[in-house]
């Protein structure tokens, strides 16, 4: 049985009548799926651009977040924008790295 393709297989047909091939771009670092005509070369982005957008944004001006005592722990709540582009889900673990007293990186665990 063939495997069914999904929207990101299929061609497009862009607004000056050429065809939109599916093609993956490297935008700024991070793989983004898209089309691009190959008549006029314009360019479309998929979603996965929402997910460049939200790391910029935060990158540059960092995300003010809340310390919170649960019990004994202190937690940090993330909020939903950057939970959604990373694709953090409840229950999913992460290490933590204490950089200094002042710095501290958290890797994602896949």
């Amino acid at each position: 049985m063939a495997k069914a393709k999904t929207i990101y297989e299929d061609e497009l047909e862009c607004e000056c009548g050429g065809a939109m091939k599916p093609k993956l771009f490297n935008v700024e670092g991070f793989d983004v799926r898209g089309w691009q005509c190959l008549k006029c070369h314009r360019i479309d982005y998929s979603d996965d651009m929402n997910v460049v957008l939200t790391i910029k944004k935060f990158k540059k001006k960092g995300a003010l977040l809340k310390l919170r005592k649960v019990g004994e722990t202190v937690v940090i709540t993330i909020p939903k924008e950057i939970r959604e582009a990373l694709e953090l889900k409840e229950g999913g673990d992460v290490t933590l790295y204490p950089v200094s007293k002042k710095k501290v990186v958290i890797e994602i665990e896949s």
